[in-house]
């Protein structure tokens, strides 16, 4: 929304600071990275509970964030 809010509004943006952003998530043909739709569901399923932690942030040891306090 960022990105396209800048690209529509030029004058009024003169830079963003974009985190944790990717082109897509799904898997495709031209995407071999991506996550699969069964991927998808499943992070979907456990979105909250701390379990994907170490996909997202893999820099971030459970010392620092303790993934059942999440």
């Amino acid at each position: 929304m960022s990105v396209q809010y800048g690209i529509e509004n030029p004058e009024r943006v003169c830079g963003l600071i974009l985190f944790g952003t990717t082109a897509r998530f799904s898997r495709s043909k031209d995407f071999p990275m991506g996550f699969t739709e069964s991927a998808l569901d499943r992070l979907v399923d456990a979105w909250g509970t701390g379990t994907g932690r170490h996909i997202f942030f893999p820099s971030i040891s459970d010392e620092v964030i303790d993934d059942a306090t999440y």
